[in-house]
């Protein structure tokens, strides 16, 4: 049997001078190995295996199956390693004869391999990576905000998102808001001290008391603090002049004109502590106007009539389910109808015309409605269609009026720069401001009265909300009428100064509802301008003001009338009070109570009892066409 050299497995070798010779996992032998300096193969070859061999009889045999298909250490590299060397080399099969051991060196050449794998080409060193900076040539086309090679001049006007141009800037934004929270007195307080010991010198002497006593002095006038007042912008309003047209040919709905201003123009006069002569009571209280009081009852008889015409045709439709209501803060009345056939919808349904207008008539009470939309429900023999309109009040708000924009460099009355808003349009305005119970009428500084993007009855509603009215729209004509919400206070809703508009007996409530809804009790409200006009503390006569409502400023707040009137209502939504819900008969034109329209002041009688409530809603509900039943509901504003 021949025999063969030993070759270890690299991987199991490890000949570092310090410690044993580990053998491989299956060998029975034991092996001493020796060290020297590396000797030199002779080029001859041994034709026959030194002695020594022999007698080691190897037990080297070759490999099961199995085994020669383990993957063992050292592996040939994947592909993409063909770069890395392998620097760990096999020694000489061939055995120096001096040499008494089976195992030699390795030769020196391999001494100096400390790593198995040595370091990449250095061409793939410096090899840029996959994120590398994107091109120049790349950026040019699309401004990538990842690259340094957009230019200056690129950046001033190439990218979408940059500055706007120069122009723009100086259009800044116009509108700014005063320190509504300031504590304390804007203006500088008198100088005061610390309190502390203070040396009088007269006359080249220090001064003594006459007892010999600790004396203290206290300097200044204290300053009471009050609520926040509005203070002068330092900002000018970016609004210049607008154009000059031909006031001959600007059209009703042409825009209006601005006004430049500085700070100069803004000045606020400041009235302290203005207590307002209650207005609520009547110049002559012994002969208030008394309306009709409704006869008592036991048993009413009622024929109502309803009629519902198209305009100006006055075709009748087939109508049923009629209800009309208005609340205190709407300005339209509202209508909700059901039609019976598609002939009566034919004849109301808005077209490429427009909308169309119908008129209702309910026990003599007429109104005009615009038919705005409706809606079809139709099935196998039925068909149900319902309209929805609001009356004619609604041409002067969107989307029938446009939206404009205006500034009045001169001073205008109140009541003049409403009624301006209603000219061209065949609307009138009803503002009493003489007698009792009204709004008064106050005048708006120059450059004061301004509004940007308001529909006409936009600038009406808010001028009669600065002055705490509200407007009450006519059923049937072209009437808007201007009130205060309360004609009087609730604190003189009493048998002896109440000063009501309709009464109602408690024979004539079908049904009564009522649900408690109190709100805080202020006694005092502090209402203020902003650029300009006057700052009024209001408070409830005979009252200390020491439970104030929150603050109320408004650009359009110039008078110490105004900011009154303002005040007291207010101060009149407060309080103890309950929402008492009525039913009643609508009655016919001419027998009491008739129609009852928010803003009335009405008197209930009951059983023992007699109140009053401030009407804020009314809605008219009619069962069918012809002669139908009909009921009228009220909610009342009740103070207790």
């Amino acid at each position: 049997m021949a025999m063969a050299d030993y070759i270890p497995d690299p991987a199991s070798l490890a000949l570092d001078g310090s410690h044993d010779y580990s053998v491989p996992d299956g060998a029975g032998i034991s092996l001493d190995v020796a060290f020297g300096e590396p000797v030199k193969p002779s080029p001859a070859s041994w034709p026959v295996v030194p002695s020594i061999t022999r007698q080691c009889q190897a037990r080297w045999e070759p490999a099961v199956d199995k085994q020669q298909g383990t993957d063992i250490g050292w592996r040939p590299a994947n592909q993409k390693e063909s770069f890395v060397q392998l620097r760990q080399h096999v020694a000489s099969k061939k055995l120096d004869p001096e040499l008494h051991s089976l195992w030699g060196r390795i030769p020196g050449k391999e001494t100096d391999s400390v790593l198995a794998w040595e370091h990449g080409h250095r061409y793939e060193s410096v090899a840029a990576g996959i994120w590398g900076d994107v091109p120049a040539k790349d950026a040019v086309p699309t401004y990538a905000s990842w690259d340094d090679s957009i230019t200056a001049y690129e950046i001033s006007s190439g990218i979408w998102w940059g500055n706007p141009p120069g122009k723009d800037q100086q259009h800044g934004g116009g509108w700014y808001r005063v320190q509504e929270h300031l504590s304390g007195e804007i203006e500088p307080k008198t100088y005061m001290p610390e309190p502390a010991r203070l040396a009088f010198v007269f006359q080249g002497a220090r001064y003594t008391p006459a007892h010999n006593e600790s004396v203290w002095f206290a300097f200044g006038a204290t300053v009471t603090s009050k609520a926040s007042r509005p203070r002068n912008s330092s900002i000018q309003s970016p609004w210049d002049l607008a154009g000059q047209y031909n006031p001959a040919w600007q059209l009703p709905w042409g825009a209006g004109q601005s006004q430049q201003r500085c700070d100069a123009d803004y000045s606020i006069r400041f009235a302290a502590n203005i207590d307002p002569v209650d207005p609520t009571v009547p110049t002559d209280p012994t002969k208030p106007a008394t309306p009709e009081r409704p006869a008592d009852k036991d048993t009413w008889l009622i024929m109502n009539t309803i009629s519902v015409v198209t305009l100006p045709d006055q075709q009748p439709l087939d109508v049923t389910q009629l209800a009309i209501e208005l609340d205190i803060d709407s300005f339209t009345w509202q209508l909700s109808a059901q039609i019976n056939n598609r002939a009566s919808l034919n004849r109301v349904a808005p077209d490429q015309n427009g909308p169309k207008e119908i008129e209702v008539t309910i026990n003599g009470w007429r109104w005009v409605f615009i038919v705005e939309r409706y809606e079809a429900n139709r099935s196998f023999n039925r068909e149900r269609y319902r309209i929805h309109g609001e009356s004619r009040t609604k041409l002067l708000a969107a989307p029938y009026a446009p939206l404009r924009s205006h500034s009045e460099s001169a001073p205008i009355n109140a009541k003049q720069a409403a009624i301006q808003q209603l000219e061209n349009t065949g609307f009138t305005l009803e503002w009493p401001n003489e007698g009792d119970f009204v709004t008064p009428d106050w005048t708006f500084p120059e450059n004061t009265f301004s509004y940007i993007e308001h529909t006409p009855m936009q600038v009406i509603a808010r001028i009669a909300t600065t002055a705490g009215a509200v407007v009450i729209p006519s059923a049937a004509e072209d009437v808007l009428t201007v009130q205060p919400r309360y004609s009087q206070s609730p604190w003189d809703w009493q048998p002896e100064t109440a000063i009501t508009q309709h009464i109602i007996p408690e024979s004539m409530v079908v049904s009564l509802s009522a649900q408690w809804k109190p709100e805080p009790h202020y006694n005092a409200v502090y209402v203020s301008g902003i650029y300009a006009g006057v700052s009024v503390n209001v408070r409830r006569q005979g009252a200390a003001g020491n439970e104030p409502a929150p603050d109320i400023y408004d650009d359009w707040l110039v008078d110490v009338g105004i900011n009154s009137e303002r005040g007291r209502n207010e101060l009149s939504k407060g309080g103890n009070q309950a929402i008492v819900t009525l039913e009643l008969p609508l009655m016919s034109v001419g027998n009491a109570p008739g129609l009852i329209l928010p803003g009335k002041l009405v008197e209930v009688i009951e059983t023992g009892e007699i109140w009053y409530g401030l009407c804020l809603s009314v809605s008219i509900s009619a069962a069918g066409g012809g002669k139908g039943k009909v009921l009228q509901r009220v909610e009342l504003e009740r103070h207790y």
